[in-house]
């Protein structure tokens, strides 16, 4: 063997053991992304379980909340279910832009759960009266029909 192969050699075997390298680290990716993506839907998950759980621990205060036939105009929105819409809401925009710009499981029937949630009452006042707080784009996607 003659110095000139030894050399052809190394060169070969360096990209070779470069290559490898290459393709260890991608799959490790892969997996790192597929790891902090259920993370992060974990996360997301528990946030939406820790808001919900108020309206369990003290149903009275957000019992309207869900119920379709409430007369604003009677009995208007109480700040504890403002507050609450609020909290949701928020939680919905996080989600939203996680979902969107970041690493985790897609949510496929958010924009369904989220307009029928917007159809009732109160939700939907809150949101109306709330949503010029709220970047363009969020506000865009849900594009709930007002009546």
């Amino acid at each position: 063997m003659t110095l000139e192969d030894a050399k052809t050699l190394g060169v070969i075997g360096s990209l070779l053991v470069s290559t490898i390298a290459l393709l260890l680290n991608f799959f490790s990716t892969l997996r790192s992304v597929s790891a902090q993506k259920t993370a992060n839907f974990q996360e997301i998950t528990k946030s939406h379980r820790e808001i919900w759980k108020l309206t369990i621990d003290d149903y009275d205060k957000f019992k309207r909340v869900l119920q379709t036939d409430v007369n604003l105009l009677e009995e208007p929105v109480t700040y504890n279910e403002k507050r609450f819409i609020q909290l949701l809401l928020n939680h919905a925009t996080s989600s939203f832009y996680f979902g969107k710009y970041s690493h985790m499981i897609e949510i496929e029937k958010i924009s369904l759960d989220f307009n029928q949630f917007l159809s009732l009452p109160i939700p939907r006042k809150v949101w109306h009266d709330n949503r010029v707080f709220y970047n363009k784009e969020f506000v865009d996607f849900w594009s709930v029909k007002e009546n």
